[in-house]
């Protein structure tokens, strides 16, 4: 049961800000500004002295709890009904059901490894998604084959990074690798207006790149 908030005599708490002030408790009331802890999540919300988790500092439960759960994050575009798409957060459990901390994704409870597969996953699919639009515009295929992809910077006089498919001369050893260069001397100074662009280029150009990886691995099947 919460335990009833109580008015606290006027006291020296300039540290808090308020005084006197009403300390909502769970565990137990505190009878002092000496019972209070000095732990920097303390929240002061009008009278009120609301202790955050002490044990997970994701944890965006406060008072006494069990169940430990971090703030909800969400895709920035929500679906045709309003609602929001891809919900994902940290939970954890103390005492008779405890567990570990997991992320709460896609209605599955995974580990830090499974999450990041799945982000990976989503990824290539909205690669995919991608590759819809680009249909309907009309846009032309990737042609990993034959295509030399790159990647610039404000400021740069070349490219930062280029990949094409390359295919040995060497009759004794005949083979084709993902050639990956940059030019030398090629560098930028970025401000945020150019690391936002180059963040969109190498957004841009990841795509490519495994297109370019998907085009040498049927090579190698086909050999």
């Amino acid at each position: 049961m919460i335990a009833q908030a109580t008015t606290i005599p006027p006291l020296d708490l300039t540290r808090y800000g308020k005084s006197p002030f009403v300390v909502d408790a769970v565990h137990h009331v505190a009878k002092s500004a000496d019972a209070l802890p000095a732990h920097p999540t303390l929240q002061v919300r009008g009278h009120l002295v609301r202790t955050a988790c002490g044990k997970y500092g994701w944890c965006a439960e406060s008072g006494n709890h069990s169940m430990h759960a971090s703030a909800y994050v969400e895709a920035p575009t929500p679906d045709g009904y309003g609602d929001c798409v891809l919900p994902a957060n940290i939970m954890a459990e103390d005492e008779a059901a405890a567990f570990a901390p997991t992320i709460g994704f896609l209605d599955l409870d995974l580990t830090p490894a499974q999450t990041r597969v799945r982000c990976a996953e989503l990824r290539v699919h909205l690669e995919k998604v991608e590759g819809l639009a680009d249909k309907v515009d009309g846009r032309a295929p990737l042609e990993p084959a034959t295509d030399c992809y790159a990647v610039t910077a404000p400021g740069a006089t070349g490219a930062l990074l280029s990949a094409e498919i390359f295919r040995s001369d060497d009759e004794d050893n005949p083979r084709s690798v993902i050639a990956v260069w940059s030019q030398p001397g090629e560098a930028a100074d970025l401000d945020v207006a150019g690391a936002d662009q180059l963040i969109a280029d190498l957004e841009q150009f990841l795509p490519r790149l495994r297109a370019l990886r998907n085009h040498l691995a049927t090579v190698e099947a086909g050999k």
